[in-house]
């Protein structure tokens, strides 16, 4: 795999999302081209726009108009959630791989992913990669807090997922959290061939993690 390529991308409706319930979305001819093994920033003053995109992109919802290509093959939506995982949710496990978690210990999930990985072997390896306490895997996963961004694309990428779509991040967040944990999990990922797409107000502070920076303000509303 080498690139996802968005064409003509329109979209009219009611986006359902987790931290203000629900948004109107308008896309109109949205285009784009994203690559494995980039990580890519949606630049957007306003939340509520990036829904849409990151929906899409993962397989939550299908388009209204337009194609999207992995690499020159058309891919559908169902294809999308294959391989998309969105990232940050742990409250609504449906929407990290497409299927419920069962309400175990994160221990147990971890445990039980593992052996889907085709790169991880031990709990100790993915709790370094992913920056995780190892304190806190015997709560549950629906209860889990504090970590559920770091968690959450952990077990993505032990389900070998490839395309990995953030909530929007407030960007006092991403520099408070950039060199303690996100720079090295994003340098993973992008080091795996992953497509990692993060909504955020960008500012140039944080011109070293990202690869290329889409402006949605120029291109949802064309």
């Amino acid at each position: 795999m080498k690139s996802i390529s968005l064409q003509n991308i329109s979209y009219n409706g009611i986006i359902k999302h987790f931290t203000s319930g629900k948004t109107y979305q308008e896309i109109n001819n949205f285009s784009t081209n994203l690559q494995f093994g980039k990580i890519y920033c949606l630049d957007t003053l306003l939340e509520d726009d990036c829904w849409g995109i990151s929906w899409i992109l993962t397989g939550k919802i299908k388009s209204d108009k337009g194609n999207i290509f992995l690499d020159d093959n058309h891919i559908s939506d169902s294809e999308l959630k294959k391989i998309g995982c969105t990232i940050g949710f742990t409250g609504y496990e449906k929407y990290l791989l497409g299927i419920r978690l069962p309400q175990k210990s994160v221990f147990y999930i971890i445990n039980d992913s593992l052996k889907a990985s085709k790169t991880i072997s031990s709990i100790d390896e993915l709790i370094n990669i992913f920056c995780l306490t190892t304190e806190r895997m015997s709560r549950n996963y629906s209860t889990y807090s504090g970590e559920k961004w770091r968690l959450s694309a952990a077990i993505g990428y032990m389900n070998n997922k490839k395309v990995f779509s953030s909530y929007w991040i407030k960007p006092e967040v991403i520099m408070m959290y950039k060199n303690l944990w996100l720079k090295s999990i994003l340098e993973f990922l992008k080091e795996n061939k992953c497509i990692v797409i993060i909504p955020t107000h960008y500012n140039e502070n944080m011109k070293d993690l990202f690869d290329e920076i889409i402006n949605l303000k120029d291109l949802l509303n064309q």
